[in-house]
């Protein structure tokens, strides 16, 4: 036989005849055998909705039965469905999902061969977040860097994408599936949160991003030296942002290659950019400061640069107590009571008078009347009182010497 088809398989007889009879001798099988083949491959819906079902239809043939039916998903990888034998199969997949459009591959095989057979599924869905690629919601940038918002979507079919922030709308670029919102020179307005609205003919979907401000206050400032006395000075700076976290101000003094705090605050302001005045108390006189200013709250210190600034506080004076207090000292009363002293004898002198004989009484001899002998005589008690008054004092500094050889003035 030649030129065999799948049609002549069968029970074959073989028989001998002469002119008398014809017996069968023998009976022949003939199996031919043929490859495998997808006849048909059908569902009723190659376009599904989410939460249907994946139904299909196979016919399958081949010489002998395939041993293997396997549905693939192209995408995932995973077998989907699993048969063997030829025939006409149908079976329910599984619940459809927005992830599964795609390619699905089906595969036969026999002992001959293996055949296959591709379809494309498309399931309508509501935009959502491509799970096979990374979009990020929070950035945290710091001012002036640039701040990138993208999402890269999936769905069916393809979005439009609307982008907005404090109510207003924002530019970007769209690509596909894939839309970018790109933030150059970032500024304090720029924070906050940002609205992204995907829509296509099946629905529309939400999503929330978010330009965070965060980490360490920026340093302050245009730091400045204003003036001193001989225990303070008073400096100024601007300050930096905070990053939306109350921020403490440290004022450091640089020596002997270390930092002293010599005084740190808490900013009560709520904007940034304000200029910033202090007076630094309980300094040494006549010494040298290296001033510095940093920021710092929960997140760090404020890094870069560190400007400083240095200056020599005033030599000191006494104070106005001090001064009372040496005048107050033994010494300064003994000196008053001397000068009085001292006054009150050129007084006399200016003042004497002389007695000289007039019949034979003693009279004052003086310009004036009676008046002023009376105010001369009552002199001479004061003249009495006020030498009492001398040696009291002179024994009083005697006694007191050792306390009023000078003052220590306070620290």
């Amino acid at each position: 036989m030649s030129g065999i088809t799948r049609n002549q398989s069968g029970l074959y007889a073989c028989y001998a005849a002469n002119e008398a009879s014809s017996d069968v001798i023998q009976y022949v099988v003939i199996e031919v055998l043929y490859p495998a083949k997808i006849v048909d491959w059908s569902f009723p819906y190659s376009r599904l909705r989410p939460s249907g079902t994946y139904e299909m239809s196979v016919e399958i043939e081949g010489k002998p039965p395939p041993d293997r039916i396997l549905l693939i998903s192209d995408k995932t990888g995973d077998v989907l469905y699993r048969d063997e034998g030829g025939g006409v199969k149908n079976a329910t997949i599984k619940p459809v999902q927005c992830g599964d459009t795609g390619t699905y591959h089906l595969y036969v095989t026999n002992d001959f061969n293996s055949a296959s057979l591709d379809k494309n599924v498309t399931v309508y869905c509501v935009p959502y977040v491509n799970p096979d690629k990374v979009t990020t919601f929070d950035t945290m940038p710091r001012l002036g860097e640039t701040a990138v918002l993208e999402m890269h979507a999936a769905g069916y079919p393809q979005p439009n994408f609307t982008w907005s922030h404090n109510g207003s709308l924002i530019q970007h670029v769209d690509d596909g599936y894939s839309s970018k919102v790109t933030i150059e020179n970032t500024d304090v307005n720029d924070f906050g949160t940002y609205l992204l609205d995907m829509e296509n003919s099946v629905g529309k979907s939400r999503y929330i991003f978010q330009i965070i401000p965060s980490g360490p206050p920026d340093p302050p400032s245009n730091l400045t030296y204003i003036q001193s006395t001989w225990h303070s000075a008073t400096v100024s700076w601007i300050s930096g942002y905070d990053y939306n976290d109350t921020q403490t101000f440290v004022i450091n003094n640089y020596e002997d290659g270390d930092f002293k705090v010599l005084q740190e605050f808490t900013d009560a302001s709520s904007e940034y950019g304000n200029i910033i005045t202090k007076t630094v108390g309980k300094l040494e006189s006549d010494h040298q400061y290296n001033i510095t200013v940093v920021a710092r709250n929960r997140n760090g210190t404020s890094g870069g640069n560190v400007q400083s600034i240095s200056f020599v506080t005033k030599e000191s004076s006494p104070s106005i107590g001090v001064i009372i207090g040496v005048m107050l000292s033994p010494f300064v009363i003994a000196f008053v009571f001397s000068f009085a002293i001292k006054q009150s004898s050129k007084w006399r002198r200016r003042n004497k008078y002389t007695l000289c004989q007039d019949d034979g009484e003693k009279k004052p001899l003086l310009p004036g009347n009676q008046e002023n002998v009376d105010k001369m005589e009552r002199n001479n008690e004061q003249d009495k009182e006020t030498e009492n008054l001398r040696n009291a004092t002179k024994e009083h500094t005697y006694r007191n010497n050792d306390q009023v050889d000078g003052y220590i003035a306070p620290e």
